[in-house]
């Protein structure tokens, strides 16, 4: 994480070039220059990995130059999708400063120390075939948001592009209605990550008043397989890495099968029966 840190401040900040360094950087280095320090770690949700927190430190000749170097850093960093040798990805936003700007003796110059936390989804093994309902609203959202979008269905992939929706499952109701027929209540959360906020609140208006238009949302290219919206509501402040900021509720009716039996169950018969 750190390289992929140091190498976005770098590709963004042509003062930077050479002078992003760990947290054990030589006193005499000379101004000005950025700090990298790792911070704690914590585990949330398996379909979006774990959050660790950072904080990059610039230091100035004064505090004018601090400004200067924090806007250009949080610009860098922040709500941008960092690509790791793996493979993976990390999701960068900046979460404030935790102190006030400090005159650094030693070092003869200003600082300021910004905050950032880093999202890492998990690998995971993808089933090769998606349940008919998250396949079925994969395929419809796809058609109402365009090819610039990227739609995912289950957990974070390890390396999602901008822009991008995520279809989630959060919890399943099934009631049995007849001795035949029974129905299903899935709740999902929908994530959607634009290119700018901008971008994304459009995205999420354009979702809302689309699922709103639907009766009913097809789960198949034929339509034949349907299933009712129930609620739809939204949240643009959510988090829309962990949270999501839809929430959807679809209904859809299933038939159960019958097991086959014989027509005829028993016989029953009398011995020595006489005429």
């Amino acid at each position: 994480m750190r390289i992929a840190v140091k190498n976005q401040i770098e590709s963004s900040i042509s003062e930077l070039v050479g002078r992003v360094y760990d947290i054990d950087a030589d006193l005499s280095l000379p101004l000005p220059l950025c700090i990298i320090r790792q911070g704690e770690e914590t585990a949330e949700y398996p379909w979006n990995g774990y959050r660790r927190y950072f904080e990059v430190i610039p230091y100035g000749s004064g505090f004018a130059k601090v400004d200067q170097l924090s806007e250009q850093i949080i610009e860098a960093l922040h709500e941008k999708v960092l690509n790791l040798n793996t493979g993976s990805s990390l999701t960068c936003r900046y979460t404030g400063n935790p102190g006030g700007d400090m005159v650094d003796v030693e070092r003869t110059g200003a600082s300021r120390t910004l905050r950032f936390s880093a999202m890492k989804q998990l690998a995971y093994e993808k089933p090769e075939t998606d349940p008919i309902w998250l396949s079925g609203l994969q395929r419809w959202t796809q058609e109402t948001t365009g090819e610039d979008w990227t739609v995912y269905t289950g957990w974070w992939p390890t390396g999602y592009t901008r822009p991008c929706i995520l279809w989630r499952l959060t919890s399943s109701e099934l009631t049995l209605t007849s001795t035949s027929v029974f129905e299903v209540d899935n709740r999902f959360s929908v994530h959607v990550i634009g290119r700018s906020p901008e971008e994304e609140q459009i995205m999420v208006n354009t979702l809302i008043e689309a699922i709103g238009k639907q009766v009913r949302l097809p789960l198949d290219g034929s339509h034949l397989r349907q299933c009712l919206v129930k609620e739809c509501t939204a949240n643009p402040e959510a988090d829309r890495i962990a949270a999501g900021q839809i929430s959807v509720l679809l209904k859809m009716k299933i038939r159960r099968g019958i097991e086959e039996s014989p027509l005829m169950k028993t016989i029953s018969y009398l011995e020595n029966i006489k005429d």
